[in-house]
């Protein structure tokens, strides 16, 4: 019965070791209003990403801009010359990154998206 008992007590400790991990997800989230393009950063569990890492691609793959998201997860920057489509790229630490592609008709052109 001990026995059992402990190794339901070990089981249910290596589970819950492994839900932590699945926390820790990212999403990084993008719209564009005017000529203003904005991100929101968060954790699975709701939690803002802080001092999160912003990169901003082209279609080419070529970094157009980096930078840093503030407390509330946000980061926002002015849309770029072009119609082509961008990608955002979210680096949480720990290795933990997350992306948002933004089309071109999204940006206001009509390039392919």
């Amino acid at each position: 019965m001990i026995r059992m008992l402990i190794g339901v007590i070990g089981g249910v400790a290596i589970v819950l070791a492994a839900v932590p991990a699945q926390a820790h997800k990212v999403s990084v989230f993008a719209w564009v209003e005017g000529q203003t393009i904005h991100t929101e950063s968060k954790f699975s569990g709701g939690k803002r990403v802080k001092g999160g890492k912003i990169e901003v691609f082209n279609q080419q793959g070529e970094k157009l801009l980096e930078g840093t998201t503030d407390d509330q997860g946000g980061y926002a920057f002015v849309k770029p010359a072009g119609t082509g489509a961008l990608t955002v790229v979210l680096t949480a630490g720990m290795g933990h990154t997350g992306k948002w592609v933004i089309s071109g008709q999204e940006l206001g052109g009509s390039g392919p998206s």
